[in-house]
């Protein structure tokens, strides 16, 4: 694998960045052994992704980067549905851009980025034959592949020190649509969402902290993974205690 990242400097203001890199994920022993559904001349996954930012770096308060990225991956492991073997597709492309704005002194502290990301794969594309009970090939096909991964996202956060004992945060996360992947049927789409968390500090003394939060405080009834529900609304109270 390798890594070329280089940055430049434009009057101590702009930093300009390029990255690229490889990386290989092998096929796993079961892929490669199992004796039916294993392959032993699998290829591993390879990878190249390349990413180009710039940062405004001239300011100790202001907060200023964007980021377009690309990844390429060549030889991605799938499963054969009608030789019931593991096998390497064509390509998956995934390709987007992340931009993070932000201010920060003394007191306040606040930032928001948002991320836009498509990813695309193309395999062999699998049909049913309901009187053999098996599935045959019939061509290529080329889907979505952000399972589990919202397209669009954004997140923020805001902080304020109140005193030298107080301090509050409040944190905003929004997620787009996504898409979970179901065995032998099309993906379920999962709805968007948007939570939003509180945090509390306050200090005692020299030694003594005590804290809170409360996370989820709308409530939102959302899953992240098909049939796993997760927390609504709930509460943290804590203390920290600095023993020297």
């Amino acid at each position: 694998t390798f890594t070329f990242n280089p940055s430049y400097v434009l009057n101590q203001k702009w930093k300009f960045a390029y990255n690229l890199s490889s990386a290989f994920k092998a096929p796993t022993l079961y892929q490669l052994y199992d004796g039916i559904a294993g392959v032993p001349t699998l290829k591993p996954e390879t990878s190249i992704t390349s990413e180009l930012s710039v940062e405004f770096i001239g300011s100790k308060h202001i907060i200023a980067q964007a980021t377009i990225f690309q990844r390429k991956i060549k030889n991605g492991i799938d499963y054969d549905y009608s030789n019931y073997k593991y096998f390497n597709y064509g390509e998956q492309n995934a390709r987007g851009f992340e931009v993070e704005v932000g201010y920060r002194n003394d007191n306040w502290h606040f930032n928001v980025n948002y991320t836009l990301m498509k990813s695309e794969v193309n395999t062999a594309k699998f049909a049913y034959d309901a009187g053999f009970f098996s599935y045959f090939v019939v061509g290529d096909t080329t889907y979505s592949q952000l399972f589990r991964v919202p397209a669009s996202s954004l997140n923020a956060s805001a902080s304020w020190q109140v005193n030298k004992k107080i301090h509050l945060s409040i944190f905003q996360r929004i997620a787009g649509k996504r898409y979970e992947p179901i065995f032998d049927s099309a993906p379920v789409k999962l709805d968007p969402y948007a939570t939003t968390d509180l945090f509390g500090e306050y200090q005692i003394g020299k030694r003594i902290r005590i804290y809170g939060a409360v996370k989820n405080m709308w409530n939102e009834q959302y899953q992240e993974v098909l049939g796993f529900a997760t927390r609504g609304r709930n509460y943290l109270l804590g203390i920290r205690l600095k023993l020297n």
